[in-house]
């Protein structure tokens, strides 16, 4: 996408986050070639540089990139989503969810980078915690905090779980409330219970389905699985979601689609109390059961349960977005402020145009309520301004710098940023033309 002018966009949320560029020793120029790197979905410092000749040079860049401070910068994140919601965080419209996801890189100097096993089998690259805050009535889920997995290896080594309560801990010191923690089977974790509950948190998350439960506390219970647990039990129907509009199928309409659920009390090893378990199933007849989930809030209904979980899916569309709009996590550079930049602006711009689009943006949401659709509209903008500027004024100095940039003869060296009036290569081009 090519850039000629700095959007306006660009401008405001670099301005926002200008102290901290300016305490990692960045100014404000890199600050929003560096925002304009991912905004503009590029890969490299050389794509940004030779697309937007406002930028700096690939150097200069690089240089900046090292200096990077993910924790500072997502602590301003952190508080301008608080502020945003403070008056309206509570546990019926809100809640975090965690999960991590791959992100495949090569090198042995690149931070965080070992051999993971992920959804779709092993993998080379970085494994990514994110700590989401979900509005549930509006499916969207907000970045708030990340951390890089570490190997038992590694004299820093924390678990997942570890790395989860480390992450909701800070949140928490710095305001944000106690709200209802969602998560995958994977997270399913008598230690991560336990440790929610001396913070003050309820777990809501699914459990894996070979897991033992026991009817009552007693000592010398039975301890049977989890699928005999619910043999027999009564089953009841609950809304699949309470968001989601009722189905315009000839003979069906004005109907909501729902879920049969059972529901019991009981205890699962580790855990010291018991705690709500619900099986939920797509059809009352059916004998294989869709999930299993389970709260520590056995006052929770089973339709909050069933709500919260399937308001967790929010994060995987997160992580779809970032990854495909946003270039999450593909800057080719070596070192810790490299891969915490790949992972920091891009959630900074998530937020920024899914939550500000009409202020900062200047979008007219209506049509466009996807980010790959407000990220279209703001990308055709930008390349119509540099096409009128190229139009209006071609001797203009960003449009000669331009043409030095995107020589073919440099294509796979670092673009020059030399005045085009003084780079002998393009002057013998001129003269050809």
């Amino acid at each position: 996408m090519l850039s000629c002018i700095v959007p306006s966009g660009i401008r405001k949320v670099s301005d926002r986050f200008k102290s901290t560029f300016k305490d990692c020793g960045i100014n404000y120029s890199v600050a929003c070639a560096l925002f304009a790197l991912y905004l503009f979905a590029k890969t490299s410092l050389s794509e940004v540089v030779r697309c937007c000749p406002w930028t700096p040079s690939v150097s200069t860049l690089s240089r900046a990139v090292a200096k990077f401070d993910g924790n500072r910068f997502m602590r301003r994140l952190q508080r301008s989503i608080l502020r945003r919601f403070k008056h309206r965080l509570n546990a019926n419209d809100f809640a975090y969810a965690v999960d991590d996801t791959d992100n495949p890189k090569f090198g042995k100097l690149m931070h965080g980078v070992g051999r993971w096993h992920g959804s779709k089998g092993g993998y080379t690259g970085q494994k990514i915690l994110v700590l989401v805050l979900i509005d549930i009535k509006r499916n969207i889920a907000l970045p708030i905090h990340y951390a890089f997995a570490t190997k038992k290896a590694d004299p820093c080594y924390l678990s997942l779980i570890d790395q989860t309560t480390r992450l909701l801990g800070e949140c928490l010191a710095l305001g944000y409330p106690a709200l209802p923690v969602v998560a995958d089977s994977w997270f399913d974790s008598s230690h991560l219970m336990i440790a929610l509950d001396g913070m003050g948190l309820t777990f809501a998350g699914e459990l894996k389905s070979r897991r033992k439960i026991r009817g009552t506390a007693a000592p010398r219970a039975a301890r049977v699985s989890i699928s005999d647990f619910f043999k027999n039990e009564i089953k009841v129907s609950v809304l699949a979601s309470p968001n989601v509009e009722p189905l315009k199928i000839q003979g069906h309409a004005g109907r909501r689609p729902r879920k049969i659920m059972a529901e019991r009390v009981g205890m699962i090893n580790g855990y010291p109390s018991p705690m709500k378990i619900m099986a939920v199933y797509n059809d009352r007849h059916d004998a294989t059961v869709f999930a299993y989930y389970a709260s520590t809030d056995r006052q929770m209904s089973g339709a909050k349960l069933w709500s919260l979980s399937r308001a967790r899916w929010t994060i995987a569309t997160m992580f779809r977005d970032l990854k495909q709009n946003l270039s999450f996590g593909r800057l080719p550079w070596t070192g810790k402020g490299a891969a915490d930049l790949a992972a920091c602006l891009p959630f900074a711009l998530y937020v920024s145009i899914r939550e500000e689009a009409k202020e900062v943006w200047d979008l007219d949401v209506q049509g466009c309520t996807s980010l790959g659709s407000r990220l279209s509209r703001i990308r055709e903008e930008a390349l119509d301004s540099s096409v009128n500027l190229i139009a209006a004024n071609p001797s203009h100095r960003v449009i000669k710098s331009l043409r030095v940039r995107r020589l073919a003869s440099r294509l796979r060296q670092k673009p020059r940023v030399t005045p085009a009036a003084k780079d002998s290569s393009y002057q013998s081009l001129a003269r050809r033309a």
